[in-house]
């Protein structure tokens, strides 16, 4: 497959060092860059180091409903960082709009109240834990049910109770 770069915004191309599409390249893609504050499309071109590719994926910061952003919100080309499986998350580009979009957080948070294992039995913490979700998502807490008990039952209050091993 074969095709023009100068179709393709924002991209200088000269040589392999200078990020030169070589025809076996897949064709750019777009993703969504930033760090949440000043957040862009923009086209993904092969990175200067040795040995780079142009990237075929974009990666974005993990959002764990009732409990947040899994890290420092961060937007971009390629693959997520080694070691970051926890904390971002991946999906495949495409060359006219970004797949990671913003993440939009703008429900207001809610509390539940957590539960411990104690003395043979699930005891409410005086303290209520504050939950997170997305934008649309319905408030849930959870509680442990009558057959729960300190191997079956893991949550923090806030997730949603189908998670669990045991229903209440």
């Amino acid at each position: 497959m074969t095709y023009k770069m100068e179709d393709v915004e924002d991209v200088q191309m000269n040589s392999k060092a200078d990020k030169t599409c070589e025809e076996t390249d897949p064709v750019p893609i777009m993703c969504l860059e930033g760090d949440g504050t000043n957040n862009q499309d923009k086209t993904c071109v092969r990175g200067s180091e040795e040995g780079a590719t142009v990237p075929i994926k974009c990666h974005q910061t993990k959002f764990v409903q009732y409990i947040g952003l899994a890290g420092d919100l961060n937007y971009g080309c390629g693959d997520c960082p080694a070691g970051s499986e926890a904390t971002c998350q991946e999906c495949y580009g495409t060359t006219d709009e970004s797949c990671n979009t913003e993440i939009e957080v703008t429900s207001p948070d809610y509390k539940c109240y957590d539960y411990e294992f104690k003395d043979k039995k699930f005891q409410m913490k005086k303290a209520m834990v504050t939950c997170k979700r997305l934008k649309d998502t319905a408030p849930k807490c959870n509680m442990p049910g009558k057959n729960s008990d300190s191997t079956n039952y893991e949550n923090s209050g806030c997730e949603d109770a189908l998670k669990n091993k045991t229903q209440p």
